[in-house]
């Protein structure tokens, strides 16, 4: 009944706290354990992009995931960057948006 709510919940929500768990938490907790940080910062980084299966975005990704992975290191929380990649989402998903002129359906 709502596509644009639940479009944005699952895109935005979702997808930022479960990627965040995955690559900054599991991933990246676990090549610190072994290695080091720079390297867990790269490998982990580049998993993340790579997920993402599509070329142009590396642009921006791949440096959003570095920055990601450097606070959660200087931090030692995912908390920040859960929410700075629900704000990364959330502008990206009201571009696309406004782009398709979805905001009449509101």
């Amino acid at each position: 009944e709502h596509p644009l709510l639940l479009m944005f919940v699952f895109k935005v929500v979702v997808a930022a706290l479960f990627e965040e768990i995955a690559y900054r938490g599991f991933v990246f907790g676990a090549l610190i354990r072994y290695g080091d940080k720079r390297q867990a910062i790269v490998i982990s980084s580049i998993l993340f992009t790579l997920i993402h299966l599509n070329l142009i975005s590396v642009i921006w990704l791949l440096p959003f995931s570095v920055l990601l992975a450097w606070v959660r290191l200087r931090e030692n929380t995912l908390w920040y960057g859960v929410v700075m990649h629900f704000v990364f989402n959330g502008v990206n998903m009201l571009l696309e948006m406004y782009h398709l002129d979805l905001f009449t359906s509101f």
